[in-house]
C-alpha cells in the first residue's frame, strides 16, 4: 500500500482556477466556484430521512449536524456511515458525488494508516475534513465504489413522496420557510408550474 502524499501547502485545481480565472462577483459561475472552494470531505451517519429530498446527518469527526439535499441519500439505511464530499447550498449541503458506504473494518484500516505514518503527530491532519480525506482514499482502495448504485427518479417516486407525506409530520428540524410563487417551477422536480402541481394541494 502506497503511503499517503497529501501536500497541505499546495493548491488544488479549483483553488488554482479561482486564482487565475476569477469570475465576476454575483454570477452563477462565481457562486458555484465559491461552493466548491468550501467543499468538505466528511464521515457522516444518517439520523432521519426526508424521502425524495435528502437526509439529516451527524458528522462523526466534527459532531456537526447537517441536512444534505440528495435524492439518493433520502433512501439510505439509517445504520450505515458514509464517506462523502459536501458543498454548501444556503443553510443546507449537497453532494458532489455518491457517498461511499463504510464500516468498522474500513474505519480501522484508515486509523491504522494514520497511526503508522504518524500523520496525526506531525500535525498534517488538524482539520476534520482532512482526516475524512484519508477515509475516502482508503475506501476507494478497498473497492467501496462497487457498492454504489444509481437510480432514476420518475413520476412514480414523486407520487409516492406526496402520498407518504400527506398529513405526516416531517422531522422536527429548524428549516427556513420557502414559499414558491404560483407560476414558478414546482420544487418537487415535476417541471410543472407550482400552482398546477404541489400548489394545487395547498
Amino acid at each position: 500500500m502506497l503511503p499517503l502524499r497529501l501536500d497541505t501547502r499546495g493548491k488544488n485545481l479549483v483553488e488554482k482556477y479561482a486564482e487565475n480565472h476569477p469570475p465576476a462577483p454575483g454570477t452563477e459561475e462565481h457562486e458555484l466556484l465559491e461552493a466548491y472552494l468550501q467543499a468538505k470531505y466528511r464521515i457522516v451517519v444518517p439520523q432521519s430521512r426526508v424521502q425524495g429530498a435528502g437526509a439529516y446527518f451527524v458528522d462523526l469527526l466534527s459532531a456537526e449536524e447537517l441536512f444534505i439535499m440528495d435524492i439518493g441519500l433520502s433512501q439510505t439505511p439509517l445504520d450505515v456511515a458514509y464517506a462523502i464530499r459536501t458543498l454548501p447550498l444556503g443553510q443546507f449541503w449537497m453532494t458532489s458525488g455518491a457517498g461511499l458506504p463504510t464500516g468498522s473494518g474500513a474505519i480501522k484500516n484508515a486509523m491504522d494508516r494514520l497511526s503508522k505514518q504518524r500523520l496525526l503527530e506531525e500535525g498534517r491532519f488538524t482539520e476534520p475534513h482532512k482526516v475524512a480525506l484519508v477515509f475516502v482514499r482508503t475506501l476507494l482502495e478497498s473497492g467501496a465504489s462497487q457498492h454504489v448504485a444509481y437510480e432514476t427518479v420518475e413520476n412514480q417516486r414523486r407520487q409516492e413522496f406526496h402520498s407518504e407525506f400527506d398529513g405526516a409530520d416531517l422531522p422536527q428540524q429548524k428549516m427556513s420557510a420557502y414559499a414558491p410563487s404560483r407560476n414558478s417551477p414546482c420544487p418537487c422536480g415535476s417541471e410543472k408550474r407550482y400552482k398546477r402541481c404541489c400548489g394545487a394541494r395547498v
